[in-house]
């Protein structure tokens, strides 16, 4: 039997921003997958770990209070009122499913948090973007992050009074709350430990305790200078220089060894062709195309 470390908490919003980095070391360090999860109570715009705040004030309606940064790539979540979030932490891409790989890393291994919602009846999907969605209504935005090691953390937040997803690439829906779609109004904490004692209880897990580390959650700065930018279903994907920014879903070790062949070419003089591409095969990328990424820094050099 599959073990699967599991903590719950509930915490203060500021205090739950920092559970994803943990769980990811803990996952790292320990080998097993993790689940950590929180019910929490607070406002911030939470943006993607390479979203440009200044280039997104010019793109996205949210409201821009009280900013925070997370650590995993995508789109931004406005998160008021009660909030349930997740954090999956793997030591590998399968290793909750056996049939997941960097191609499917969402799609496979958000079958957990499906099935848990289905098991505390709430039927969530996931249509293949950036959101889970209850009856066509964005309702959860999701983002991911893998290490150098290999280790993914997914990272989910679900607005239980006030809408979450800010911009969606699913346009079936308005995006809405949690409890708008289910008609009345749910509790996080009650809601939290149904689904993760249906997360457990589905997928026939032995559950071990986590000691969360402490990790330092300093962030790299991103550039400061304009950007040259693609559009991509989830909004742009940007560049500057070698550095590339923006909304996509992507292994950031993968896109440091991008970035380093982007400006070994660009220190050299010579043209950026798809071989600074080559370090995203076998590597996770979502809502936009390696193409993209190769565009976005042809028409930085061009700037």
């Amino acid at each position: 039997m599959t073990k699967l470390g599991v903590a719950s908490f509930e915490v203060a919003l500021q205090d739950a921003l920092s559970l994803g980095a943990r769980a990811l070391a803990w996952s790292e360090s320990s080998g097993a997958p993790a689940l950590v999860s929180a019910a929490c109570d607070g406002r911030a715009l939470v943006l993607g770990q390479l979203q440009r705040e200044d280039t997104l004030r010019e793109r996205s309606p949210a409201r821009f209070e009280n900013v925070q940064r997370r650590p995993t790539t995508g789109t931004e979540a406005w998160l008021e009122g009660e909030v349930v979030y997740h954090a999956l932490a793997l030591p590998r891409v399968s290793s909750l499913f056996a049939d997941a790989s960097a191609r499917t890393l969402l799609n496979r291994n958000l079958r957990a948090i499906l099935r848990g919602y289905s098991a505390a009846g709430v039927p969530l999907r996931y249509f293949g973007t950036e959101v889970l969605a209850l009856l066509g209504h964005p309702v959860a935005l999701v983002g991911y992050e893998q290490a150098e090691s290999g280790a993914v953390l997914i990272e989910v937040w679900l607005g239980l009074q006030q809408p979450c997803v800010v911009r969606s690439a699913l346009k079936r829906e308005a995006p809405r709350s949690l409890s708008a779609v289910m008609g009345r109004e749910l509790r996080g904490p009650e809601l939290m430990y149904r689904a993760v004692s249906g997360i457990v209880e589905r997928l026939q897990l032995e559950t071990v305790e986590v000691a969360l580390p402490a990790v330092a959650l300093a962030a790299e700065a991103l550039p400061k200078e304009p950007p040259a930018a693609v559009s991509i279903p989830l909004g742009v994907v940007e560049a500057a220089g070698s550095r590339i920014t923006g909304d996509l879903l992507v292994s950031t070790a993968a896109l440091a060894r991008v970035e380093a062949l982007a400006q070994s070419a660009l220190d050299a003089g010579e043209p950026l062709t798809e071989a600074v591409l080559l370090p995203l095969q076998g590597a996770p990328l979502d809502g936009a195309k390696p193409a993209d990424l190769l565009q976005a820094l042809v028409f930085a050099r061009q700037l």
